[in-house]
């Protein structure tokens, strides 16, 4: 058993590891290192509690990379690694790995590991980095390892093994391998994940410990706590101030939350072991497939004469044949529900109050959107038609034009009642500010996929985006 989870996680994280996107991975993460410690004359801070931050030692450091790590690596981690079982599948190892003799729980177990390490690799190079933040702002050049490391290591550690196993059991799960698993872990992790993993991992004790030594170094101090991108002009007129921090206190109650979140990790790899079908395509899927079919037959009849006109306008062309051929691509192989949904969103944008239309239709209809605008920029890479469609004459020219086009017809037309709406209203500015974003949205997805080869660097930026608006 030992032995076979050892292979699987050996080939996993040494063909993972040889890649180009690790290494770039490494260095955005050094960079993001830097960015969580800024200067003393910066116009941000990223730890503040009591109106103080405290000088760059070893255990200021440590502790608030631990802090820092905690809320933000689960959601940046989570779409790195979301792809162990997935590669397998679309690589066709799937098929040499069913009939094998190796169980699916030592399977897990090993993508499980490598997973881990790869994010543990993560985590010490951050530390690493931490060590050259330090001597480079030289508040501090006494290098305390101990300082730097413990806290990532009983802290950290606990929440990558669990965000390890979420990830694994997001692509056992059917519904949730795809983008909508990528949609929904995004607001898990906004709504949920980031006050529970505060207090099970164990970073709030950090955060009261620093608290009470801001209280004894200044009893006049404010008492605020500000945790993440805190913008303002006194911190770069040099108005926050600094204290000395000595470092965390262990105590018997650290073992508590490391305990309970690496037995949360191990009960989400049981429950993933449970819904992995072992790369085997289920008779309901296929039963789902036929019905959903069968309703799209019948909202292809009933459209058939928008869809004649939508052929005859764009067919008179070649260029515009290719934008016709392109929004085809775009939403066809939708489910129903989506279609219904999106039209029910027509709706409601036609007859609700124009401030519910601003503030919850508009918003929600674009939501929608997101696994429809994702693939562009990389769908040909996919699919493996790259080699066709590229080789043709002026495909820069005329193939990408033509897919920012009918991203743009897909972004206007699921706003279009809120257009009319507005026009019939007379604000013209309103009018501005949807034509604005319907040319950035798929603008944004194009470039992320031709850059990134991958739906999820558009999916979580426009998520991220679309989160801080609201």
């Amino acid at each position: 058993m030992l032995t076979t989870i050892y292979h699987c996680w050996r080939a996993d994280f040494y063909d993972r590891i040889r890649r180009r996107n690790y290494l770039v991975t490494l260095m955005c993460m050094a960079i993001l290192t830097l960015l969580f410690f800024p200067p003393s004359d910066a116009s941000y801070a990223t730890v503040v509690i009591g109106g103080y931050r405290g000088i760059y030692n070893s255990a200021w450091i440590g502790a608030t990379l631990a802090i820092l790590n905690v809320l933000f690596l689960p959601i940046i981690c989570f779409y790195l690694i979301k792809n162990a079982v997935e590669r397998d599948r679309d690589r066709g190892i799937s098929e040499l790995i069913a009939p094998t003799p190796i169980k699916m729980f030592e399977y897990i177990i090993g993508k499980w590991l490598s997973n881990l390490t790869l994010l543990t690799g993560i985590m010490l190079f951050m530390s690493l980095t931490s060590i050259f933040i330090q001597l480079w702002h030289g508040e501090d050049y006494s290098i305390d390892l101990l300082q730097l490391l413990l806290p990532q290591i009983i802290y950290v550690l606990p929440i990558l093994a669990v965000i390890s196993a979420v990830a694994i059991l997001f692509e056992t799960i059917g519904p949730l391998r795809g983008g909508i698993g990528n949609v929904l872990y995004f607001f898990l992790w906004v709504g949920l994940l980031v006050n529970v993993v505060e207090d099970s991992s164990g970073i709030g004790d950090i955060i009261d410990q620093i608290r009470q030594a801001v209280i004894a170094y200044d009893p006049m101090s404010n008492g605020s706590t500000n945790i993440g991108i805190a913008l303002s002009d006194d911190f770069k007129n040099g108005k926050l101030q600094t204290f000395t921090w000595l470092g965390i206190t262990y105590t018997s109650l650290v073992i508590s939350p490391f305990t309970k979140m690496m037995a949360l990790g191990l009960i989400i790899l049981i429950v993933a072991t449970v819904f992995f079908d072992r790369f085997k395509k289920t008779a309901d899927q296929s039963a789902t497939k036929m019905v959903n079919n069968k309703l799209e037959q019948k909202l292809t009849k009933l459209l058939q004469p928008i869809s004649k006109l939508f052929e005859n306008t764009f067919g008179l062309w070649s260029f515009t044949s290719l934008i016709r051929q392109e929004f085809l691509l775009l939403i066809r192989g939708g489910s129903i529900w989506w279609y219904l949904t999106i039209a029910g969103l027509l709706l409601g944008q036609l007859i609700a109050p124009l401030e519910t239309v601003r503030t919850v239709i508009l918003p929600a209809s674009w939501l929608l959107c997101v696994l429809v605008f994702s693939p562009m920029g990389h769908r040909e890479l996919q699919s493996g038609t790259d080699s066709l469609i590229f080789s043709c004459i002026s495909p820069i020219k005329k193939q990408f034009p033509a897919m920012l086009l009918a991203g743009i017809l897909v972004a206007l037309l699921v706003v279009s009642g809120a257009l009319l709406r507005f026009l019939l209203s007379g604000e013209f500015f309103s009018i501005v500010m949807l034509l604005t974003g319907a040319l950035f949205i798929p603008s944004l997805a194009l470039a992320c996929g031709a850059l990134t080869r991958t739906s999820r660097t558009f999916e979580i930026l426009f998520l991220t985006l679309w989160y801080i608006y609201p």
